[in-house]
């Protein structure tokens, strides 16, 4: 048997690493360097939409008020409140059920693609839309000795420091004045409208960290912005009694207001201006009685749905002033009714109009034609309404036993 001669099996050598050309590694050195590149872009975009939308560094408006201070009116984010989304909806619901045929040829253009767009409206759409509107605002009126200054308060609920770009970009554009405050830039835009060039409309803006704040007094505008400076977070705000009835107001309505009385308050000549747009106005003299001598009124507003909620309180009144206040208010609330009776009046005209001689409508009432200008006021628009609706009517008179009291009567029995 002949000798095997042991075989040394030594391991095979390691395949060659594969090479990579110079071109392919610099290609991939590039490819990962633009992945991280656009990576950062990324998040810096991401970041810098997120500085510029978001609401920023605020303070709270309320914090506007100070001594001098007479009037305030505050409202917080209508998104925190149930009513006024209720309110948002229902108007929503009532636009988008407009004919764009309806309005004027000049209008039906401007109107028509928005109104399109709003029919496709629905609540979730419309809450979304609340939830950009402002988180707060807050005008108030000042007596500085001279005149009363009115101040203008605004929190956006996002895109403050976007707005405050905006803002300057613009003054730049149209060569607005900038003034300088302690530091503050203050923007003085002047309306190019304005009739009368004696006395222009001058308005004036600044921002206090993000909040964005309006007078028109340059000087009301430099206090205010003084009176709300801080530099790490907003201290606390000045003690007034217009204050105290403020936050009581607060916890109960959307918006709350807080008026004392002020020998440059004339609220007669306010008023009268802010009603001269309704049909048969009041005039100063009719409204004098809003500057009887008084300490303070407070008003809280608030809705639920379409409905309107106002309490008006007003204290420092003598027994004789608040039975002229009590009849001024009732002549006021009258003249408002009978305006909006005529609006209401209008719309139901319009309604029957539209359905005159094309489809069938059903009108119930309690009262002889004779009688129904009692309820609406305008003779005219009485008259035309029920020509119409009389052409072609069947008229069922009832004066049988009430039903209710029928009902009622056989319970009891």
């Amino acid at each position: 048997m002949k000798d095997s001669k042991a075989f040394d099996y030594a391991p095979l050598p390691a395949p060659p690493a594969p090479t990579r050309s110079k071109g392919l590694k610099t290609l991939m050195t590039c490819g990962c360097g633009c992945a991280v590149l656009m990576l950062l872009t990324a998040i810096g975009g991401y970041l810098g939409l997120r500085y510029f939308l978001g609401p920023g560094d605020q303070i709270p408006t309320d914090h506007m008020l100070g001594e001098d201070t007479v009037f305030v009116m505050h409202m917080d984010a209508l998104s925190q409140d149930v009513g006024a989304k209720e309110l948002a909806v229902e108007l929503v619901q009532v636009v988008g059920k407009i004919d764009p045929a309806d309005l004027a040829p000049e209008d039906r253009e401007a109107f028509e693609e928005l109104l399109d767009g709003i029919k496709d409206f629905g609540t979730e759409d419309v809450e979304e839309i609340i939830s950009f509107l402002p988180s707060s605002m807050t005008l108030i009126a000042e007596d500085n000795g001279t005149e009363l200054t009115k101040s203008f308060g605004i929190n956006l609920s996002s895109g403050s420091r976007g707005l405050k770009w905006l803002i300057k970009s613009h003054a730049m554009d149209r060569a607005w004045t900038t003034h300088d405050h302690e530091g503050f830039e203050i923007w003085e835009a002047s309306s190019e409208s304005s009739a009368d060039e004696s006395e222009p409309d001058n308005g004036f803006i600044g921002f206090q960290h993000d909040t964005l704040l309006l007078s028109n007094n340059q000087e009301a505008l430099q206090w205010l912005l003084d009176r709300t400076a801080y530099e790490d977070e907003p201290g606390p705000p000045a003690e007034s009694e217009l204050r105290l009835h403020l936050e009581q107001l607060r916890k109960r309505w959307l918006i709350s207001c807080v008026l004392r009385d002020s020998p440059r308050l004339d609220l007669a000549t306010t008023f009268a201006e802010a009603l001269s747009s309704v049909e048969n106005p009041l005039t100063p003299a009719e409204l004098d009685w809003l500057n009887t001598p008084f300490s303070h009124a407070t008003t809280g507003i608030g809705f639920v749905g379409a409905d309107m909620t106002v309490r008006i309180e007003i204290s420092g009144l003598t027994k004789e002033d608040v039975a002229e206040v009590a009849a001024g208010f009732e002549q006021l609330g009258d003249r408002l009714s009978a305006t909006l009776g005529e609006q209401d009046l209008e719309l139901l005209f319009e309604v029957i109009s539209q359905c005159y001689e094309r489809g069938s409508i059903i009108i119930t009432s309690n009262l002889p034609f004779d009688e129904w200008t009692e309820v609406f006021g305008s003779e005219r628009l009485t008259g035309a309404l029920l020509d119409r609706l009389t052409h072609h009517v069947h008229i069922l008179e009832m004066n049988g036993e009430s039903y209710r009291l029928k009902h009622s009567r056989s319970k009891q029995k």
